[in-house]
Order: C-alpha cells, then sequence, then structure tokens
C-alpha cells in the first residue's frame, strides 16, 4: 500500500464539509463550508444533538486546478451552513445545476456559467423547518426536479424543487434568502437516530430507494416506476416541473400500501455502528461505508430475502464518511479487457473513500478469476489531514489520457486544509 504526498495544499477560510468538481468542466471544482459559531467541540456531524439554537453559516467557494496549483475564483458566502452538496445528471440541464442543503432545512440551487467561470445563485427552497438539520441528499437518476433528502431526525424524504413560477427560475440573486419558496415533499421511511445518507437503486422494473441511519440500520423502499423512462422524454421545464409532482403524488398514494419483502426491508445485522455512505454498482451490488471504519460490498437481497448478502469487507482505519467510483471507463484503458469480463460485466472497481480521521483512501474491489468471489485491497492512502476527511473527489481524466495518474482534492474540517494529490494505477 502506497502512501502518497501532496504535490500542493493550501489552508481554507472556513471549515470544508463537501467538495464536487463541475461537470464538464475538468479544472474547475466546489467546496461547501459548514461554519458552527461556537468554541471547538465534537465533530461536525454531532453538532446537531445540542438542539439546533446554535448559529451556524458557511459559503460555496469555486477553484480551478490547472495541473498542481488551485486558484480561487470566488466564494459566495451562505446564511446557513453548508452539509452536502451534489451536482445533477447532464440530461437535467444544460448548464451545470448545483444543489447544496443546509443547516436549516433548506435546498439552494445554482448555476455553473463558464465564461468567467462563476457560481450563479437561482432559488433556495425551505424544504423543511428551519430547526432541520438536512444531512444529505441525492438526485433522482431521471427525473429532473426529484431528489431524496435524509435529516437529522433521521426521517427520508421525496422533494420536487421545480420553480413555483416561470420567473423564479431565470431570478439570480447574490443571496439565498430573496427567493424562498416551499416545496412539496413527502415522506418516506424514519430511522431511529439521525439518518446519514441515500441512494436511488436502479433496476429494470423500477427505482429503489436505499437509506443509512446513525442506528446501524440500512433500510430499502421500492419506488413507483418513473412516468418517464428518459429525461430525453422530457422536453419543457414546465413538463419536466409536472413530471416531478405527478411522481410525488403517486408515491403519496402508495404510501399506505401494507410493506412487503420486496417493496420493503430493513436490516439490522450487517453493520455495527451508523451507516453513512452508499455507492451503489452494476449487478444488484452496492458499497456501504460506517462508522465502524468498514467498508462492504453487499449484493441486495431479491424476491423473499430481506437481508443482504456481504460478499467482502475492509477495514479502513476510519469512518468511512464518503464513497467514490473512480474507476476509468473501458476507452480510458484502451480496450478496457483488464475490467470489463466477455459479458460485459465490470470485474474491478476503484474507489476513493473519505475516512474521516484516518484520511483518505484509494481502494480496488475484484472479482476472482472464476468469478465466485469478491475482495478489496486497499492501494494508497493520503494522511496529511489532521482533523476529519469528509469531503474528497477525484478529477475526470482528460479526453486521450489513457493510463495517466488520477488528480484527487480531499479536505479535512477542523484544520480547514485542502490538498491535491496524484495516484498512478
Amino acid at each position: 500500500m502506497a502512501s502518497i504526498s501532496s504535490r500542493t495544499s493550501l489552508v481554507l477560510d472556513l471549515p470544508p464539509s463537501c467538495i464536487e468538481f463541475v461537470p464538464g468542466h475538468r479544472d474547475l471544482f466546489v467546496v461547501g463550508t459548514y461554519h458552527l459559531e461556537r468554541q471547538e467541540g465534537e465533530e461536525v456531524v454531532k453538532e446537531e444533538e445540542n438542539g439546533g439554537a446554535q448559529q451556524r453559516s458557511g459559503s460555496l467557494v469555486l477553484f480551478r486546478l490547472a495541473e498542481d496549483e488551485v486558484t480561487k475564483l470566488q466564494t459566495l458566502p451562505t446564511p446557513s451552513a453548508i452539509f452536502d452538496l451534489h451536482f445533477a445528471p447532464p440530461t437535467h440541464s444544460s448548464t451545470p445545476l448545483l444543489g447544496a442543503c443546509t443547516s436549516t432545512g433548506t435546498l439552494a440551487l445554482y448555476h455553473i456559467t463558464s465564461s468567467p467561470p462563476s457560481i450563479t445563485h437561482l432559488r433556495t427552497l425551505q424544504l423543511f423547518p428551519p430547526t432541520s438539520l438536512i444531512t444529505y441528499f441525492s438526485w433522482h437518476p431521471t427525473i429532473p426536479h426529484l431528489i431524496g433528502a435524509t435529516l437529522s431526525d433521521g426521517s427520508t424524504h421525496l422533494c420536487n424543487t421545480s420553480p413555483s413560477s416561470p420567473s423564479a427560475t431565470e431570478q439570480a440573486t447574490d443571496t439565498d434568502t430573496d427567493t424562498d419558496q416551499t416545496a412539496l415533499t413527502v415522506p418516506l421511511h424514519s430511522h431511529d437516530l439521525e439518518a446519514w445518507v441515500l441512494s436511488f437503486i436502479p433496476n429494470p422494473t423500477s427505482t429503489g430507494l436505499l437509506t443509512g441511519g446513525d442506528d446501524s440500520v440500512l433500510k430499502y423502499r421500492r419506488l413507483p416506476a418513473p412516468l418517464f423512462p428518459s429525461p430525453a422524454k422530457i422536453t419543457t421545464s414546465s413538463s419536466s416541473s409536472s413530471t416531478a409532482s405527478t411522481y410525488l403524488t403517486t408515491v403519496l398514494l402508495h404510501n399506505d400500501d401494507a410493506p412487503s419483502p420486496t417493496t420493503f426491508w430493513s436490516d439490522r445485522r450487517t453493520h455495527t455502528a451508523g451507516v453513512t455512505a452508499i455507492l451503489p454498482l452494476p449487478g444488484n451490488l452496492v458499497v456501504t461505508g460506517s462508522y465502524d471504519d468498514r467498508m462492504r460490498l453487499l449484493a441486495l437481497p431479491v424476491g423473499a430475502l430481506r437481508t443482504p448478502t456481504v460478499l467482502a469487507e475492509c477495514d479502513l482505519g476510519g469512518g468511512v464518511w464518503r464513497l467514490k467510483d473512480m474507476t476509468a471507463s473501458p476507452n480510458e484503458h484502451g480496450d478496457g479487457s483488464a475490467d470489463v469480463d466477455v459479458e460485459g460485466e465490470r470485474n474491478e472497481f476503484v474507489l476513493l473513500a473519505s475516512c474521516m480521521h484516518a484520511g483518505t483512501r484509494v481502494v480496488r474491489l475484484a472479482r476472482s478469476a472464476d468469478r465466485a468471489s469478491w475482495g478489496f485491497e486497499v492501494l494508497a492512502r493520503f494522511e496529511e489531514h489532521a482533523s476529519m476527511n469528509y469531503g474528497s473527489d477525484v478529477q475526470d481524466v482528460e479526453e486521450g489520457g489513457e493510463g495517466q495518474a488520477r488528480t484527487v482534492v480531499s479536505t479535512s474540517f477542523y484544520d480547514r486544509l485542502l490538498c491535491v494529490w496524484r495516484w498512478v494505477g
């Protein structure tokens, strides 16, 4: 296992909580920050236990990464702390659409413009009461404007983020408070403690929602099939808005249906601490991360089974807060023969894990030659962070850059450190 050193590093103005590269702009990335206006104390993910009375603020910071040089292009202060951010799938918007969830129950939406690069605020939705902390959200893979969200009170929801009027879509302001709107939300299941993460799990006939919480429980709920199989069938913003709203109405109508093993299950045995990361893979597989320092490969149950099967697990030395698939696509490996078998299934994945106090890990997940088993192997570790590593992301491979090193940007919370490093596979 290689130990990697940073190429460059810098100290941010506020503690970083999340990071993502901008889709289609491999040189740009955004960092969300989370500042609790109190004395130093417990880590960010436990602060809501004090009743939500503390004042939190944050910012979105746009950076450019060129070779090993990091340039700050813009800092956009936010009145609430940023807990999580994600870009919508490229099919959902003609320009990069960024969502950021906050410590006061809001989801703020932004566009990233490229000439010059800047963050432009679109609107802020008051999805939940201001005392609610949104811990995580995920865009629906095919329905624009639709997200799933988890809250610090343990609840999980589907939310329609479409504008209430066409004018709201076009309005851009410098603050997060001028265009607050209330959006339609539909409650789903709840965890006994904080809900930390969720992921949409596509399958041929419907979409499922998988959630993890501080209660060490993994929960699955099957959702109704989308009204449209692809965003390509949605041609206008008004029709996509209507689709999200109508879909939520369908989900609401099914909320009182009696659960069955194929529509809902709850697993309390697999994880020995809170479930904090969920990464879906092809073939009914998911990788999970937990406060128990382990990442696990699970085969989701099918038919009447109600418990996932653990296919592999690995102790990473720290709580696994975030997971990202950094596997190069087949054309980036030439013919792709190393990781795709004759049936077109991937035999190998390379994963990036943000491991809280242990730093960052690059991990290989590979299937055996006889296809009978899977195993994890830690390929590299980055341990220059002196505090909690909550956010890391990997830069896209440059077009035509087969076999090149992968550039990673990782962050840590209390020391406000941002590091750039490279891993050579």
